[in-house]
């Protein structure tokens, strides 16, 4: 039985359906699509907002939408086909005159059996977009092919040059046609794997500035500045490297950083101050901080020269001295220390000017100890006993006094000494001359200072150095010499080692790269002067690297001892051997021509390879041999050499390449 009232289910039924429709007709309403509901007759019978706004109609509904979406009846004919072919799909694009300006309406109609639905689309958005990317493209290319600067473009992903504007091409030397066949790795001297690091943090954006050493196309060496940075290009990731050739300031800051350690390095104090700021020291090095009892130049930096000296007449009469006659020669005079100590120096100044303004460079000379030995000199006989050796004669060159120290140095005892002249230390090193110019800067000067090689009583001669001084009396005649020597046999030793050291590699102790070159240098000018001929033989360990990741670099160090032992125990006297750098060695065969230089690479071939290397076993050497030719640098002839000996590796190892002529 029925009560005529629905049942609950179909009204909470009834709800549901009226809230989706709901919720489906404010989605149509709020859509950015416009919607256009035509009847049969082509009548406008429903539109949302948006069709309204993309027709630039505020009203459609009533209007005959051909007319609306099409005025000039360019596609009329299409509509009314769609309109009477039933259900189908029909796709247009038109502009809108009565629409916003400039915009284009994609239009779907979909034909019903009462009408049609009428889809309305913006299709400037889309446009635009693709006119942004042209522009982006175009602007892209201009700014990459006509700047002056060199530009390259690297695929990220490969490290493949795509392109290079002209200024790039001139840069490296090369053509676009070569250059854009090439790896970035082909200029780039960074080894492989850090090149890679390098790429992966310019596409991160971890890092935009580079430095980088570059090769162009004729092997010279660039420094150079890289900006470079991802961008993408229809789709696909460059990088957008900007290069600056920076050579020349870098060897203008080498060349600063060695004049700096020079400056720092000086034993003498050097500063420079501003007349123009109250005489203010602008610049000192370390030994200018020292002299004047700074721990470091910036204590210095700022305060007034005319501070350092103990009275103000003093500094007032240098300062027009030196304003005056523009230069200062070697003026002793007292200083006051930071800490208050007295410090005798001898000054030597001068003004310069600079940009308009005038500038004091000075050199100061700490002559404490030269003053302190002089008043030595004259109160010798209650200072006799120093630690260095002190011999007093008369003015005829007796022997009056020696003090312990002689004789703890020469080994002769005073009794032994003394009535004696100092021809008892003659050592035969040194010829009449040079004892005339001593005694003629005694006579002249007052006083002789240098080197001399002096017998002692057991026969052995020793490296002295000695000063000589002339005691006056009242009248400026000579009454004494007294003679100041002590032992710099350590000194010299120590001289000999460090010049020894600045010849040589420290590990293998043969001749390194810089006197290898000196050498080499020497050859070339006989070579062209004289038509000498000479070869070179340029070689390095097979699998070098292998021996120390193996056995570890303490070993791999002794293997390169190894066979320079073995090397070298097969060259001849003239051969001059050395490391070239690395595992690789140079022969530098004087006097000697390809033929013979091939023999004696063969020879260093088999030495090393005939019997295994402690700790490691057989090793074998790649070896490339080249002769100078006329009209060739010493680079040429190293750089064949050196190919000579990549195509021994390339091709097997443990042989000889001659490099042709």
């Amino acid at each position: 039985m029925t009560t005529g009232r629905p049942a609950e289910g179909e009204i909470s039924g009834e709800h549901a359906l009226r809230r989706r429709l709901a919720a489906l007709e404010g989605f149509v309403e709020a859509a950015p699509v416009g919607r256009l509901q035509v009847t049969a007759e082509g009548s406008v019978a429903e539109a949302n907002p948006a069709a309204a706004r993309l027709t630039g109609v505020d009203e459609p509904v009533g209007r005959h939408f051909v007319a609306l979406l099409d005025p000039g009846a360019v596609c009329s004919s299409a509509f009314e086909a769609a309109l009477a072919g039933g259900e189908g799909v029909l796709r247009l694009c038109l502009p809108v005159p009565g629409g916003v300006p400039g915009r284009w309406l994609v239009v779907t109609v979909r034909a019903l059996e009462d009408g049609a639905d009428v889809m309305l689309e913006a299709l400037d958005e889309r446009r635009e977009a693709v006119q942004r990317s042209r522009a982006e493209r175009t602007y892209f290319r201009q700014s990459f092919h006509l700047n002056i600067a060199p530009k390259l473009l690297i695929e990220a992903a490969t490290g493949r040059i795509a392109d290079a504007n002209d200024s790039a091409l001139a840069f490296y030397g090369y053509t676009r046609g070569q250059i854009t066949t090439l790896h970035v790795g082909d200029l780039n001297t960074l080894a492989p794997d850090m090149l890679t690091g390098e790429i992966d943090r310019a596409r991160r954006e971890q890092e935009r500035f580079f430095r980088f050493r570059h090769r162009t196309a004729n092997g010279e060496l660039r420094e150079v500045e890289v900006y470079s940075g991802p961008v993408f290009i229809d789709g696909r990731e460059y990088l957008h490297s900007i290069v600056h050739d920076v050579t020349r300031a870098h060897r203008y800051q080498q060349w600063l950083e060695r004049y700096r350690r020079i400056f720092e390095s000086l034993p003498v104090g050097v500063y420079s101050s501003r007349p123009a700021d109250g005489g203010r020291v602008t610049d000192a090095n370390p030994a200018m901080a020292r002299i004047l009892g700074a721990a470091t130049p910036d204590e210095l930096i700022g305060r007034s020269a005319a501070s350092f000296h103990p009275d103000s007449a003093q500094a007032r009469a240098v300062a027009a001295e030196l304003m005056r006659a523009g230069v200062l020669r070697a003026r002793e005079l007292p200083l006051r220390t930071l800490d208050g100590r007295e410090v005798w120096v001898a000054v030597t100044a001068r003004v310069r000017d600079s940009a308009g303004e005038r500038w004091i460079d000075g050199i100061v000379e700490d002559i404490s100890e030269r003053r302190a030995l002089a008043a030595e000199q004259r109160l010798l006989a209650k200072a006799f006993r120093t630690s260095q050796a002190l011999m007093i004669t008369d003015a005829n060159g007796v022997i009056e006094r020696v003090n312990p120290a002689f004789t703890t140095l020469t080994g002769y005892p005073a009794s032994e000494a003394v009535g004696a002249t100092p021809a008892l230390l003659r050592s035969g090193h040194h010829d009449e001359a040079f004892f005339a110019r001593m005694w003629t800067a005694v006579r002249e000067q007052g006083r002789w200072e240098g080197e001399i090689w002096n017998r002692c009583r057991d026969g052995v001669v020793q490296p002295h150095w000695e000063s000589i001084a002339a005691v006056y009396d009242h009248a400026r005649r000579v009454e004494h010499y007294v003679c100041v020597f002590h032992d710099i046999s350590e000194h010299k030793r120590l001289l000999t080692e460090l010049e020894h050291l600045a010849t040589h590699d420290r590990l293998t102790g043969v001749t390194n790269r810089g006197r290898l070159y000196t050498l080499l240098q020497a050859a070339e000018s006989a070579f062209t002067r004289y038509s000498t001929p000479f070869s070179v033989v340029l070689f390095d360990i097979d699998w070098f690297k292998s021996v120390n990741d193996r056995f570890g670099h303490p070993v791999g160090d002794r293997t390169l001892i190894e066979l320079t032992h073995r090397v070298a125990a097969i060259l001849r006297e003239a051969d001059q051997f050395g490391r070239w750098g690395g595992e690789e060695f140079l022969v530098l065969a004087a006097h000697t021509d390809l033929r013979g230089a091939t023999v004696l690479a063969e020879r260093i071939r088999r030495a090393v390879a005939d019997a295994p290397f402690p700790g490691v076993g057989p090793v074998s050497v790649s070896l490339g041999v080249a002769e100078m030719r006329f009209g060739w640098t010493l680079a040429m002839l190293t750089e064949r050499a050196d190919a000579a000996l990549y195509e021994a590796k390339a091709t097997g190892r443990d042989r000889v390449v001659v490099a042709p002529a």
